[in-house]
């Protein structure tokens, strides 16, 4: 099945640096999302969607292992674990594709003739053509989502392509007590550029 995004997947994180290693570090992370409708609803015939009980929605859940890094070829790239809600009257309220356990773990890598640069922020296609999706935790409808969705799929089965917007504001941006002193210091706030750098951080 194909799950076309209608609606922006927000990440938000707070980033420093680790004071043994001095690596950078994510000391916060949130994603937040709207239920997306799935095309032709839960049996996936066309014109079934919008009949009571047959719609289907889906909605990402953050699990963890969220990181900006650069590979050794000097792509950027992104890694992420979370777990797909799908949203149906017959199916509850704890269905989900993945789990906390066993999610879906996606490891992006930057197009980079896609990247474009903006005045506050970077975007660029981020593409996986390798990871693999586990069968769904739906109680007794469970068969039927599988059946839906071809789970399990191994590797190589998949893909996921997403269009990523990155901005980033320092510390002193935040908070004005912090920019009043960094400015009666001398320093100044660093660049877009230097700041997406610092997120991606060096090679893993």
């Amino acid at each position: 099945m194909t799950q076309e995004i209608t609606e922006p997947i927000s990440i938000t994180m707070q980033s420093g640096y680790d004071h043994e290693t001095n690596e950078p570090i994510n000391i916060f992370v949130s994603m937040r999302s709207k239920a997306m409708t799935v095309p032709d609803g839960a049996l996936g015939i066309p014109g079934t969607g919008s009949l009571p009980l047959l719609g289907l929605k889906v909605k990402t859940k953050y699990v963890g292992d969220f990181r900006l890094y650069t590979t050794d070829q000097g792509q950027y790239a992104s890694t992420i674990d979370m777990r797909i809600k799908l949203k149906n009257d017959l199916l509850g309220d704890d269905c989900y594709i993945g789990t906390k356990k066993a999610p879906v773990s996606l490891n992006l890598i930057g197009d980079d003739s896609s990247v474009e640069w903006f005045d506050n922020a970077i975007a660029m296609k981020m593409n996986d053509t390798a990871f693999s999706v586990p069968a769904s935790s739906c109680g007794l409808f469970g068969w039927l989502v599988d059946f839906r969705a071809g789970l399990p799929s191994a590797s190589g089965n998949n893909a996921a392509n997403f269009q990523m917007y990155l901005t980033s504001k320092s510390y002193t941006e935040l908070f004005p007590a912090m920019r009043t002193r960094a400015t009666m210091s001398g320093s100044t706030a660093p660049k877009l550029t230097d700041r997406v750098a610092s997120l991606f951080g060096s090679a893993k």
